[in-house]
């Protein structure tokens, strides 16, 4: 009966999201213009479930290519703390978007907060691995900044799934490329 539990991390000071049915690529951008537009430091994108296909992205200077899983369900943890009332202002935003269901709105506002599942899921007829840390993308405003809410996820997420994959994952962090140029 134990593996039929599912955990979850809940919070009501900062944004997370779980996004059904989407890509990496949707992902990453969906974050990068929260990021930007509510000033919310980084974010830490993992594939929670879903298909999985093998494509390639171009990352770096170099050039060099990195592999990395698309088409499925993604959570999104937003490190910068804030106020309940702003978080649903965002919810609210991105169901009139038709990027989260509007009962999500609903749910968020009855409940007071906002949950992600963080372990393995066993309670239904298929098994849904622990979510994956895929990237983390930084805010290019604000490089200094220490993500909170980032860290207390993190806290809760090497609980259940253990220290090794949190020393070992592989975090990409994306940033747009600078036009300025370091002179000493």
């Amino acid at each position: 009966m134990i593996d039929k539990i599912i955990f979850g991390y809940s919070t009501n000071n900062h944004l997370i999201l779980d996004l059904d049915n989407t890509t990496l690529e949707k992902s990453i951008g969906l974050s990068k213009l929260l990021i930007n537009e509510f000033d919310l430091r980084d974010c830490l994108i993992l594939k929670s479930s879903g298909c999985i296909k093998t494509h390639e992205l171009m990352f770096g200077d170099d050039e060099s290519y990195m592999p990395y899983q698309t088409d499925g369900n993604y959570h999104l943890v937003f490190g910068k703390k804030t106020w309940y009332e702003h978080i649903c202002y965002i919810i609210e935003m991105l169901a009139d978007l038709g990027i989260v269901q509007k009962e999500y709105v609903r749910i968020r506002e009855w409940r007071g907060d906002l949950t992600l599942r963080i372990n393995a899921d066993n309670s239904k007829d298929k098994y849904r691995p622990p979510p994956k840390l895929l990237f983390y993308v930084t805010n290019s405003k604000n490089t200094n900044s220490f993500s909170e809410g980032i860290n207390d996820y993190l806290h809760f997420y090497t609980l259940f799934n253990g220290m090794y994959n949190v020393m070992f994952m592989k975090i990409i962090c994306i940033k747009k490329k600078s036009n300025q140029t370091n002179s000493h």
